[in-house]
C-alpha cells in the first residue's frame, strides 16, 4: 500500500525505463544486505526494501503491460508472462541440483 504513491510518481516523473530500473536498484539493495548481515536490526531494513521491490515489481510490471498490448489482450499476456516465470522458475530446480551434486556448489551454470 506504501508503494503504489512511490510506483505513481517515480512513472511519472522519470517514466517507464527509470521506474523498470527502480527493481534492479531495489533488488541489488536487498540482495547486498542479504550477503552482507545477519544482523536483526538490518533485516528489518531488508525486509522494507523487499517489500518496495516486490511492489516496485509487480507494479511497474503490470502497468508497462497495457503500453505494449491492446487492452482486451493483455489478462492473456499477464498470464503468459506468469506462466513463463513459472516454468523457469521449475527449471531451476535440476539446475540448483546439478550444481551442488556434480559441480560442487558452483552456480555459475544456473545463474
Amino acid at each position: 500500500v506504501l508503494g503504489n504513491p512511490l510506483i505513481d510518481w517515480a512513472i511519472f516523473h522519470w517514466g517507464w525505463i527509470s521506474a523498470l530500473q527502480c527493481i534492479n536498484v531495489l533488488a541489488i539493495c536487498y540482495q547486498l544486505i542479504k550477503v552482507t548481515s545477519d544482523n536483526l536490526n538490518v533485516q528489518i531494513i531488508q525486509f522494507v526494501i523487499f517489500s518496495f521491490y516486490r511492489s516496485f515489481l509487480f507494479g511497474v510490471t503490470f502497468s508497462f503491460l497495457p503500453t505494449l498490448i491492446a487492452g482486451p489482450a493483455v489478462g492473456k499476456a499477464a498470464g503468459i508472462m506468469m506462466g513463463c516465470s513459472g516454468v523457469v522458475n521449475l527449471c531451476m530446480i535440476p539446475l540448483s541440483k546439478l550444481a551442488l551434486e556434480r559441480k560442487d556448489g558452483d552456480f555459475l551454470l544456473p545463474n
